[in-house]
């Protein structure tokens, strides 16, 4: 696999996260299965902000671990956009998935 090292973003995670977290990107590369998890993340300014995230291992035809993949959301401005009624539509456009429409 290529790319930036995993142990690179485990390094600005909070030291009493960075346990459970490692534990759940090994578990994906091994297994193959998504996970999801929140932790605290430090920013450019060296602020913890809390985020979620969503991982998974892809592989290749043979079995091989190919890709590593996540997308980490700040969970703040989720319950913002939640309370506004505009998750899923937010959701989507960051994702690009489907397009929802905002109540």
């Amino acid at each position: 696999m290529k790319g930036l090292p995993i142990s690179s973003y485990i390094d600005r995670v909070h030291v009493a996260d960075q346990g459970i977290l490692s534990s759940l990107i090994s578990k994906a590369v091994r297994v193959g299965l998504p996970y999801t998890a929140e932790y605290r993340v430090a920013n450019a300014s060296k602020k913890w902000k809390l985020v979620m995230t969503v991982g998974r291992c892809f592989r290749d035809s043979t079995g091989n671990p190919l890709l590593y993949s996540r997308i980490i959301y700040p969970v703040m401005t989720f319950s913002r956009h939640l309370m506004m009624g505009q998750a899923l539509h937010y959701v989507s456009q960051v994702v690009g998935v489907c397009r929802l429409s905002p109540r």
